[in-house]
């Protein structure tokens, strides 16, 4: 009896276990379904089945879900907005309009502090009891007034924090459709979708200092930096400028039907065409700089705190940074609002701030996805390992500060920016060797730029390179591998006639693998010398830090794992990647990363058991190259979706990190699961 007792029990908590990994299984791939639509409730689930059980799945959801660029911030709007908000400018407040008995105050305004939970304020509304729709809301510079327009025409300008009436102003015949202060507060111009006019109000005596036509129901309204212009787009794609002083036009020929911002120094104007594109004007020589297509209708435009980027909105609900000087996407988030973002604002501490139906999304710029505009072929941390840099096709060089990571702060360009060419990095991040189409390589210090060494190899194009530990070696392959003395500019030894597809040194320098056809051959770089060979079809290999393990990534999809001192063969890993593009190894050696030349995901290999850890997931297309950051955890990819994700591999740390968002996003603390 009661060993009976004891077999039921072990069943009972058997089908317990399973019941738990099945359910663990099932919220982790719910998780990564939502994960763009919702990655508040994607971190919940993640948690969540991760708590059920530590599978495979599980992992995979916590790591990819906890890795994702993410916003801020995410308010839900009351019933029966707009999708109209406005940013104070010390981005302390958001504002949003909503024509509901379900707002705090009869403003039809709500109004968040940001910096305090993003709880809205109590408002008295005394003076207001409105019974027009509200349309637009903008703050005072200062941030101790805010004004609204209404549906009758008139402007209420309201006292902060309190929500008195300070003023109304008969503004218009019909709807108020924008608003904006100019930069001293003095004065606030308006904008009528149905008399299409454009008013310019005293904001102290709210007297009307004059008023311009402006033809056209759609339009967006912005004050120069210094006041001394507004603007406003307008019908027919027709940009107007008049001079605030004397009431002049100012005839430069510019375009834009809706949404339109000033710089911050007042050099370029951002507008949106008549076709819902991004339009960046060049105020000095009244010309329209390069942007990128991007296929989506865009709905507002919005210049970063510094003026170094435009970020607009679309129907696809994607935010997106443009380089003002280069004319490329900085960085783009899918947010998954599906009707789409409506209006973005931002405010001097460089908080963005977009809107669509639903919801508010607030980002800082330290929390926006790492993009350099091209697709990356290398990838390194820096030296001290606060910035993260990448080669591409047609930028040499271009870095990035962690904590900024969509403003790239060091380039070095090639002498054709038309041209292609090929480049690596040096294991410390200090040097990039690059390889020109005749076969000539150069080696730049990262830090300033400058040329090293240049060095005339005539190898064939896109021939393999590899640093050793020190930077202080060069082996360049082709019909033969090279190792080149870089300080003194001199080969220092010829390592056999072979072709060769990937090259890496042993970690202490000495060895030199070189991956051929149908086997890798390792060389000793001191003796000149063959160790050994290993029989794989490999096109990369990788070793771990201590020595030990040399993983070869295979044509056919197989990893296979040798023992680095002996050479004996391992393990095999074979994954869902298809031809592999490169493996490697974390710097504690207990995990092995490795990517895919047609796999958009990364397979995270457990190196005590040669089995699949996790899979993450967030990019879009396949990855071209990995790396570790010096911290030992973090993993950097960059793929060809121009995109270059920084990946959580410890479970810890995701843990605490989306314990620490996910309390952001809620009134209702940290989940259970912390």
């Amino acid at each position: 009896m009661p060993g009976i007792t004891v077999i039921a029990i072990q069943q009972r908590e058997n089908a317990d276990r399973q019941q738990n990994i099945a359910l663990s299984r099932q919220l982790a791939v719910n998780a990564q379904q939502i994960a763009i639509q919702d990655i508040g409730q994607a971190m919940r689930l993640s948690l969540d089945a991760y708590a059920k059980a530590p599978t495979t799945e599980a992992r995979s959801s916590l790591l990819s879900v906890a890795s994702r660029p993410t916003h801020r911030l995410r308010i839900p709007l009351p019933s029966f907005t707009n999708g109209r908000i406005a940013l104070s400018r010390d981005g302390r407040l958001l504002a949003a309009v909503t024509n509901c008995c379900g707002s705090r105050s009869t403003l039809n305004v709500v109004i968040w502090d940001i910096q305090n939970g993003a709880r809205p304020l109590e408002l008295a509304g005394s003076g207001s009891a409105a019974q027009e729709i509200v349309t637009t809301v903008e703050f005072s510079p200062d941030g101790k007034q805010f004004a609204t327009g209404t549906s009758d025409g008139t402007i209420r300008l309201w006292d902060l924090p309190s929500g008195t009436l300070r003023g109304k102003i008969a503004a218009h015949v019909g709807m108020v459709g924008a608003l904006t202060y100019s930069p001293d507060g003095s004065r606030i111009a308006s904008l009528g979708r149905e008399d299409h006019l454009v008013g310019l109000w005293n904001t102290t005596d709210h007297r009307q200092v004059m008023s311009w036509q402006h033809g056209g129901p759609r339009a967006g309204l912005t004050f120069s930096p210094d006041g001394r212009v507004l603007a406003c787009s307008g019908e027919n794609d027709n940009l107007f400028l008049w001079d605030v002083t004397t009431g002049a036009a100012l005839p430069l020929g510019l375009h834009g039907a809706e949404a339109v911002d000033y710089s911050p120094d007042g050099k370029t104007i951002a507008t949106v065409n008549a076709e819902g594109h991004l339009a960046i004007w060049d105020l000095v020589t009244a010309t329209r700089r390069p942007t990128p297509e991007i296929g989506r209708r865009i709905n507002d435009v919005a210049y970063t705190s510094d003026g170094q980027a435009v970020v607009s909105v679309d129907t696809n609900g994607a935010v997106r940074l443009t380089d003002v000087a280069r004319g490329i996407t900085l960085t783009e988030i899918a947010t998954g609002e599906s009707n789409g973002l409506h209006t973005v604002t931002t405010a001097a501490d460089g908080t963005i701030a977009a809107a669509g139906e639903t919801a508010a999304l607030l980002w800082k710029p330290a929390e926006l996805p790492y993009i350099g505009g091209e697709v990356s072929t290398d990838l390194t941390f820096g030296p001290n390992g606060r910035s993260i840099l990448a080669t591409g096709q047609f930028h040499t060089l271009v870095s990035w500060d962690v904590a900024k990571p969509a403003q790239p702060i060091v380039e070095i360009a090639n002498a054709d920016p038309n041209a292609d060419s090929h480049q690596v990095f040096s294991p410390d991040g200090a040097r990039l060797a690059r390889m020109t189409p005749n076969g000539q390589v150069v080696v730049y210090d990262v830090a300033s730029g400058t040329h090293i060494a240049e060095l005339n190899v005539k190898a064939g194009f896109l021939q393999p390179m590899a640093f050793s530990p020190d930077g202080r070696l060069l082996a360049i392959g082709g019909g033969s591998t090279v190792v080149w003395d870089i300080g003194r500019r001199h080969p220092v030894t010829e390592l056999g006639s072979s072709f060769s597809r990937g090259l890496m040194f042993s970690p202490d320098g000495r060895q030199l693998a070189i991956t051929g056809n149908e086997a890798v051959t390792v060389w000793d770089v001191v003796t000149n010398g063959v160790v050994g060979s290993l029989r794989h079809n490999a096109v990369a290999v990788a070793y771990s830090a201590d020595r030990t393990r040399l993983a070869t990534t295979g044509i056919d999809g197989t990893v296979k794992i040798w023992d680095a001192r002996t050479l004996d063969h391992l393990a095999d890993l074979t994954g869902r990647q298809g031809r592999l593009r490169a493996a490697t190894f974390r710097p504690d050696g207990r995990l092995l990363a490795t990517i895919g030349e047609t796999d958009p995901d990364i397979i995270l290999w457990d190196t005590a058991t040669w089995s699949a850890w996790a899979t993450l997931k967030g990019h879009s297309l396949p990855v071209n190259a990995a790396t570790w950051g010096r911290d030992g955890v973090t993993l950097a990819t960059a793929s060809k979706d121009r995109t270059i994700a920084t990946w959580y591999t410890d479970t810890d740390q995701a843990t605490q990190h989306i314990c620490h968002t996910v309390a952001l996003h809620s009134d209702n603390g940290k989940p259970a699961s912390c």
